[in-house]
């Protein structure tokens, strides 16, 4: 509806009333909050005559931020069906009860039982959320659905809706149901009571919900269950008891019920007797993580023939007994993570046929049984991470045909045997992070032809073997960071044809051959960094002709020489920094046609020229020893940050800049700025002065950016803002002067600025009414000045009440 100050419309259906709308202007006291404090009828007929529309059309009416003061203003629509109110006052509502069939309450305030209006209705759907009911209206004998989550329920009466379907409660304050609130509710089938204040339950709670399906109690704070409280819900398959402060099931009864997902992890249960499950043979997934579950009888789980997902994750557990999982034939996940496993028996897992994921990961596994994973063959993803395995029988994945994904890392494994993944030959991912592997044979991998990523890092690696990775033809990621790599041996990566990441960082490499990457067509991402590399040796990047993002950060090298990346014609991004770099020679980059990132942080430059990056839009030469800068030719840079230099006076530098964005010029030298220094950067947005030595702010400092909208002078020395100090920077939207000298700020030049930050001056005053004149300023500090507490409370509340009209016109 944002085009009524165009259209004259003549088929409305859809009517949205909103504060700030463009089309229907709102008769109000203050126009500055955007509320309509005067939404009359008379005002709504004049609208549509104007704009030849019968509100007798109107089927569904929107109305945000209303203040309503004409009760009767819905009855001009008799034809109204939809009815949505958000963010509103309501003191009163009358409609056309004969069509009304939804109606949909968000974030209102309203007057004790003005929603009983609505009973009379032939509603279907009623929702009232975060509008701080505190008891249920009165409801239509008609409806189906209804939603009063997010409110301040403490009790609930009677609910009188035959029709109901579905109920949500969630996140009120209920402590408990009242005697038979729910037994009119023959019909309901879902019902949300998550998030409350539950303390207890009584045997007939749900009597009467024959239909009910979905029961969601999750989050609230319930020790123990009557024994028969869910018995007789013969419709019921999800039962959501997560999350309270359970201590065992004692004898619950779950008969007559057609459970398909108990749910009951993050409660307190430390035991369970073995029939705790007889009444739901049924059941298909069964959740018991995060509870206190020491050991498990024998026979819990028997009779659970369609039981396909199992969670024990997060308990106490040390020992599984001999074939608990017996009669489980169906199970796909078995999920037995953060135990206290100490080792895996051959039997355990017998007759697990469609079991496909087991996860093992953090207990402390020493010893797995050879044959342990002969019944599983249809196994994907194996995970015994963080355990205390340290060798591995060359049998012990017999049976796992079918292996997608094995992770074997945060173990104590120091060697391989030669064939340990030979039945396996599916696996497409194995990560073996954080082991003692010191040495990787040629022979290691040689049955993994589907193999996509393998994970080596965090190991001590001192010694791979050529041809190691000879057979992995579908490799595409190698990590072999943190490990003690000193050389990189020829012929290492022959065979890695489809290899795309290459991780090689925190490793001892001090040189790089000039055929180590010689077949690695395939790779777009490689990472040197924090090595021990001194120098770059001509064509020691041969072969990477798509390489995109190359990373050599934390070497120790000193020139980019002009040979160094001559083949990297993809080459997007170079990081480099915090080497020792003193040169970059002429030619070095000049063949990087598709070069768009450069970092040189933290290196040893004196000069820096920008012609070097003619193709480059973010350059980042911040913390060198930057004394000159050069630039003779159009440069395509976007962002240039220069910071912690010793630049002094600049004058023409950034006269081809013409693309330039962001500068960032903070902590060098710098004490004045040229007339024309900055005039050529018309696309200027983001300039950072801080940390320099600006004394006084006035009109010559920044005289002509008119783009200009974040400027940060933090931090130097400024000790005086003239007044015509943005003449030429009027559409700032961010100020920073924190940590200066100033003592007196005008507040009436920037009417687009945002927030200010004046913090840590030496302002004595600041006159209150005249932030009122910054009519988009949203936030300002002003700690750490010489402020009376009685001002910044001023100030504080007169941004409070700006918070606020902002957040009213953003929801309008």
């Amino acid at each position: 509806m944002e085009t009524w100050s165009r259209w004259k419309l003549t088929a409305l259906v859809h009517l949205m009333l909103l504060a700030n709308s463009r089309g229907f202007v709102c008769h109000t006291e203050d126009a500055s909050r955007l509320v309509c404090e005067r939404l009359g009828s008379s005002a709504l007929e004049a609208w549509a005559a104007e704009n030849n529309a019968t509100l007798e059309m109107v089927e569904k009416v929107s109305i945000q931020n209303t203040n309503f003061t004409d009760p009767s203003l819905l009855r001009n629509f008799d034809n109204l069906k939809v009815l949505e109110i958000k963010r509103s006052e309501l003191h009163s509502v009358q409609v056309n009860r004969e069509l009304l069939t939804e109606v949909v309450i968000e974030c209102c305030v309203a007057d004790e039982g003005v929603f009983d209006a609505f009973s009379e209705t032939p509603l279907e759907t009623l929702q009232i959320t975060h509008s701080e009911l505190r008891s249920s209206p009165k409801l239509s004998a008609t409806l189906s659905r209804l939603d009063l989550h997010g409110n301040d329920l403490e009790n609930l009466h009677v609910l009188n809706a035959p029709r109901l379907k579905y109920l949500d409660l969630h996140d009120n304050k209920l402590r408990e149901l009242q005697n038979g609130a729910l037994h009119p509710l023959g019909s309901l089938e879902t019902l949300h009571l998550q998030r409350n204040k539950l303390v207890k339950l009584e045997d007939d709670t749900f009597k009467g919900l024959e239909h009910l399906k979905e029961l969601n109690l999750n989050k609230n704070s319930l020790t123990s269950l009557p024994q028969f409280v869910f018995e007789g819900l013969a419709a019921l398959a999800s039962l959501d008891l997560s999350e309270n402060d359970l201590e065992d099931l004692g004898n619950l009864s779950l008969r007559n019920t057609s459970l398909r997902s108990l749910r009951l992890s993050k409660n307190k249960i430390a035991q369970l007797q073995g029939a705790a499950f007889r009444d739901i043979l049924e059941v298909e997934e069964i959740n018991l993580e995060d509870n206190f579950l020491l050991e498990l009888s024998g026979d819990l789980f028997n009779g659970l023939r369609r039981l396909k997902n199992l969670n024990l994750n997060n308990n106490r557990i040390h020992t599984l007994p001999e074939e608990i999982f017996r009669e489980n034939g169906l199970l796909s996940s078995l999920e037995v993570s953060h135990n206290r496993i100490k080792f895996v028996t051959s039997t355990l897992l017998r007759g697990l046929h469609n079991l496909q994921v087991l996860n093992l990961q953090s207990n402390v596994i020493a010893n797995i049984e050879l044959n342990a994973f002969k019944d599983v063959e249809n196994v994907s993803l194996l995970k015994l991470s963080h355990n205390f395995i340290r060798n591995f029988d060359t049998h012990l994945f017999m049976g796992l045909h079918n292996l997608k994904e094995l992770s074997l890392s945060f173990n104590n494994v120091t060697d391989l045997e030669t064939g340990i993944f030979k039945d396996i030959k599916e696996v497409s991912i194995l990560k073996l992070r954080f082991n003692n592997l010191r040495v990787i044979e040629s022979d290691y991998f040689k049955e993994l032809h589907s193999l996509s990523e393998l994970f080596l890092q965090h190991n001590q690696i001192s010694r791979i073997s050529p041809g190691s990775f000879r057979d992995l033809n579908l490799l595409g990621s190698l990590f072999l960071s943190h490990n003690n790599l000193t050389t990189l041996p020829s012929g290492l990566f022959d065979g890695l044809g489809s290899l795309t990441y290459l991780d090689l960082d925190n490793n001892l490499l001090s040189a790089l051959d000039s055929d180590t990457f010689r077949e690695l067509h395939s790779l777009n991402y490689l990472f040197l960094s924090n090595n021990q590399l001194t120098d770059l040796p001509e064509d020691c990047f041969r072969g990477l002709s798509n390489l995109k993002n190359l990373e050599l950060h934390k070497n120790k090298l000193t020139v980019l020489r002009n040979t160094t990346f001559l083949h990297l014609h993809a080459l997007e991004k170079l990081n480099v920094m915090e080497n020792h770099i003193e040169c970059i020679e002429l030619a070095a980059l000049s063949h990087l046609i598709n070069l768009e990132t450069v970092v040189l942080h933290q290196n040893s430059l004196r000069s820096l020229n920008l012609d070097l990056f003619s193709t480059v839009k973010y350059l980042d030469a911040s913390d060198n020893d930057l004394r000159c800068i050069r630039s003779n030719a159009p440069s395509s840079l976007q962002f240039l940050s220069l910071s912690k230099n010793k630049l002094g006076q600049l004058a023409g530098e950034f006269a081809n800049l013409a693309a330039l964005a962001h500068l960032d010029l903070s902590y060098n030298n710098i004490s004045d700025i040229s007339t024309d220094l900055l005039r050529p950067l018309r696309k200027l947005t983001n300039l950072n002065l801080g940390g320099n030595h600006f004394e006084v702010f006035d009109a010559k400092t920044l005289p002509n950016v008119p783009g200009l909208q974040v400027l940060s002078l933090d931090n130097s020395s400024v000790s005086s803002v003239e007044p015509d100090a943005f003449v030429g920077i009027a559409n700032l939207t961010q100020l920073d002067l924190s940590n200066n000298k100033i003592r007196r700020f005008d507040f009436d030049r920037l009417e687009f600025l945002r927030i200010l930050d004046l913090s840590h001056n030496l302002l004595a005053e600041v006159e209150v009414n005249d932030l009122h004149k910054m009519k988009s300023l949203e936030r300002v500090q002003l700690d750490g000045n010489n402020l009376d507490e009685g001002v910044l409370e001023k100030i504080r509340d007169a941004l409070s009440r700006g918070d606020a009209d902002a957040q009213c016109n953003k929801h309008g």
